[in-house]
């Protein structure tokens, strides 16, 4: 049985969408500090900050926290946390109301990460936080790092007693202080900084393609096998895949864990598909990915087609095309269909020639385009 990979056309008709993720940014900027929220004038710290619910204003998802820059220079650091709780309280009235260390819930931990080289320092949780709306969110952030950079500041806004702050004494380094505090040395502030919640999203899939395979001894039932494929998407579950047809647009095909979805076909055909991904414990969905079209042409037909001729096949540097009508473009495509973009040039208006000397050795395809329609060739680059 014969095994040959056919030629399909992979065509992006719509450029990937991109959407902002829904954003919540409590307070308003009036002045900036270097205290909060990551104690910059000490190398270790442990703050705790009472955002109301009033301030935030809904219920919501919560898969980033930001805050904002306001000058000086980068800071690298050692190590940073970020706990996150809900609270009855909105200030502290004294030192002994810490959050209780079993009521926080770790969402972010990293390491060696810069922070004041961005407008906004974006932390992207570890794990997304229901906030109800109801209660106080108590936003807490641990640090160490080898020095202190006190000209490091942060946008920030007047609250009263919503603050409270432990940091290592004397330039002792001492890593403790980074931990949950104890009742000495804590403080009490007035300043607030401005903090983004960002509820998570789904990039849309990426990277569109597909194999077409034809009379496979292992895939009995049809002609020809379709491997539609594209990139995973960081946090999604599974993927919806569509098709558009002549007959149906939006056609719902069917589902897949994984990355990949395999579909067959008894006849030639021409059909677009794209893929939503989703994750459905979180409610997400994506947006649409870019559109891919797939053309699938027999290849003992296509190599039978007489008015197009193309070589040396196998060719090694130039390859030559000649047809019988004026060509309009030419395209190659690897056999995922992804196109090589590279630049023909035109020696006569029934010839064309195109540099091929830096493609891999393998299969390859060319499309002619010409006023009475289109044909598809294939060649080994050598």
């Amino acid at each position: 049985m014969k095994k040959n990979l056919l030629f399909f056309m992979l065509m992006v008709a719509l450029l990937p969408l991109t959407i902002k993720a829904d954003e919540i940014i409590v307070g308003k900027a009036d002045l900036s500090k270097n205290i909060v929220p990551f104690l910059n004038s000490y190398q270790n710290s442990w703050m705790e900050m009472v955002y109301t619910a009033e301030e935030i204003g809904q219920a919501c998802t919560i898969g980033s926290i930001a805050f904002q820059y306001s000058q000086g220079p980068a800071l690298q650091t050692k190590d940073i946390r970020i706990y996150l709780a809900e609270t009855t309280k909105s200030k502290f009235e004294d030192e002994t109301q810490w959050t209780p260390e079993d009521e926080l819930t770790l969402v972010y931990s990293g390491t060696n990460v810069v922070i004041g080289d961005e407008e906004w320092e974006t932390f992207k949780l570890d794990k997304v936080f229901e906030y109800s709306g109801e209660k106080n969110l108590a936003v807490v952030v641990a640090k160490t790092a080898n020095i202190m950079q006190s000209m490091l500041e942060w946008q920030c806004y007047i609250s009263d007693k919503s603050i409270m702050f432990t940091g290592n004494v004397n330039n002792d380094h001492d890593e403790s202080y980074a931990q949950y505090p104890t009742a000495e040395g804590l403080k009490i502030w007035m300043t607030k900084p401005v903090m983004k919640l960002i509820e998570p999203q789904l990039e849309a899939p990426t990277n569109l393609r597909a194999l077409v395979e034809q009379d496979l001894a292992d895939y009995p039932e049809y002609k020809y096998k379709i491997t539609m494929m594209w990139d995973r998407v960081e946090g999604a579950q599974g993927y919806d895949v569509y098709v558009n047809t002549t007959a149906e647009k939006d056609f719902y095909f069917g589902y897949t864990g994984g990355n990949a979805y395999i579909a067959g076909s008894n006849q030639e055909a021409v059909f677009e598909f794209y893929v939503v991904a989703f994750n459905q414990d979180l409610g997400l969905e994506s947006d649409p990915s870019e559109v891919c079209v797939v053309t699938i042409v027999d290849d003992a037909i296509e190599e039978q087609t007489s008015s197009f001729n193309i070589y040396p096949n196998p060719v090694n540097d130039m390859l030559y095309i000649e047809t019988e009508t004026e060509i309009e473009e030419v395209s190659i495509f690897d056999v995922y269909g992804r196109n090589q973009n590279l630049r023909s040039s035109e020696t006569q208006n029934l010839s064309i020639s195109v540099d091929v000397a830096n493609l891999n050795s393998g299969v390859y395809f060319v499309r002619i385009k010409t006023e009475n329609g289109e044909v598809v060739k294939r060649f080994v680059k050598e």
